[in-house]
């Protein structure tokens, strides 16, 4: 969970973690930290991919937290200075919308897919064999379209869908080129656009064997957002996980001195000191530090 202020490790450091957006891949988390690293006044960053998130130890008299925001802007990325409750309330609601997006995409592509059937068969690239015979007895009304209505609305729809759905990653992408850098995105971008260049010639100057590609182009971005959304679900559970985890950790440790108990803070617990232990039936022991940190169990 990002934190909401910056807190003081030495008279001259400070640590500040930022939410970083649009981090797909190792090679997104390396361009962060090296220009994170790269900013005066910075003495360490890590960036954690699985939870997106810069975690940043600085020198507040050099670097300031927006000149930390601005170089991870400057990387081709972005970062907002965090507030109190934003970080998991965004996170589900980005959740929930990469997921519908997918969702919509794939719908779209599926039914491209089915538009683009009777230009095949007209153009006579390929033999459909029974699947285009099917067709043709179940969707008789498909075959009967004008072909270049069919051609228009696939790239229309597939225009739409791909400004609405695949925005974020051809914005990542453009990001990347004027950076200097390549990521996923940048692949993705390359393959759907070609062939949505393509085919918007062929719809545009129709000719014999010039087919489209629309519906390959949505089908790519649909399973490029799902796999996103699938993913950003397993790192949220992941996360809540570990969080729950963390949070198995007892506050207070039953003290025996002078064969008195008392219950104190665990931080109170040092060496040679007695403090009961719990077993799983409920039974309990006496335990005394000797050597080593000290330990900890639950709550009797």
């Amino acid at each position: 969970m990002a934190t909401t202020e910056a807190k003081p490790l030495t008279p001259q450091t400070e640590s500040l973690t930022l939410p970083v957006l649009g981090m797909t891949c190792a090679s997104c988390q390396h361009h962060v930290e090296e220009a994170l690293r790269a900013t005066a006044g910075v003495e360490s960053a890590h960036v954690d991919l699985m939870a997106h998130r810069a975690s940043v130890v600085f020198d507040p008299a050099i670097a300031g937290p927006q000149a930390l925001v601005d170089a991870i802007r400057g990387a081709g990325y972005d970062a907002v200075l965090p507030r109190a409750g934003d970080s998991e309330k965004h996170s589900e609601e980005h959740g929930g919308e990469s997921e519908r997006r997918a969702w919509v995409t794939l719908a779209a592509g599926a039914l491209a897919m089915l538009l683009a059937m009777p230009l095949g068969a007209e153009m006579g690239a390929m033999d459909h064999g029974s699947i285009d015979q099917g067709l043709m007895r179940v969707l008789p009304w498909l075959y009967a379209l004008p072909q270049d209505f069919l051609r228009w609305f696939l790239l229309i729809l597939t225009a739409i869908v791909m400004g609405w759905a695949g925005r974020g990653i051809y914005a990542s992408a453009l990001s990347g080129l004027r950076h200097g850098t390549t990521n996923m995105n940048t692949l993705v971008s390359l393959g759907t656009g070609v062939a949505f260049a393509y085919s918007a010639y062929a719809t545009i100057w129709p000719g014999i064997g010039r087919q489209v590609y629309f519906d390959a182009v949505l089908l790519i971005i649909g399973f490029l957002l799902m796999g996103k959304a699938l993913e950003a679900r397993a790192k949220r559970r992941a996360l809540a996980a570990l969080d729950s985890l963390s949070r198995l950790r007892p506050a207070t440790a039953r003290r025996v001195r002078d064969g008195v108990e008392a219950v104190v803070a665990l931080e109170e617990i040092r060496r040679a000191t007695a403090f009961w232990c719990c077993r799983a039936n409920g039974s309990r022991w006496t335990r005394r530090l000797r050597k080593g940190a000290p330990r900890w169990t639950s709550r009797c």
